[in-house]
């Protein structure tokens, strides 16, 4: 299937290049009948994508689990923001605003990792910025075990 990210942020060209490498069976077969008919529009064809390969019954699946995550038991932060950040990149897009889903995260978290992240953050994790929020859970995640 895909191995593009539908949030990836390189040039169109880029991603016409290389979306059908990232193709394999009956994933390729659909690419090679429907590229004629995009006309060059990379949206127009990463929606039929979308739609032929992940059905709404898996997109509303993905979105509920985004949205009741649960840190695991002997979960680090680094653990869960890795679990979090692999519920995000499925290549679908959730359409749920960043600032948001980095709430869900946080109200996830059992309570005292909510304590440590919120003594990183310098206060209270949800009143940092949305990109202050993530280099702060990416650079947990760089000094933390995965385990």
């Amino acid at each position: 299937m895909c191995i593009l990210a539908y949030h990836w942020q390189a040039d169109e060209t880029l991603r016409w290049k290389l979306f059908p490498f990232s193709l394999t069976g009956i994933a390729k077969h659909w690419y090679r009948q429907t590229i004629g008919s995009m006309q060059g529009d990379w949206k127009t064809l990463c929606s039929k994508f979308c739609l032929s390969f992940f059905p709404i019954s898996r997109v509303v699946s993905l979105r509920i689990e985004v949205l009741t995550f649960k840190q695991k038991e002997k979960e680090s932060l680094g653990a869960s923001w890795e679990h979090f950040n692999s519920l995000l990149t499925t290549g679908l897009d959730h359409t749920i605003p960043d600032p948001m889903l980095l709430q869900y995260f946080y109200m996830g978290l059992r309570k005292e990792t909510v304590q440590f992240l919120d003594i990183a953050s310098g206060g209270s994790f949800l009143h940092v910025s949305a990109s202050n929020g993530r280099n702060i859970l990416n650079k947990t995640l760089e000094n933390t075990p995965y385990t």
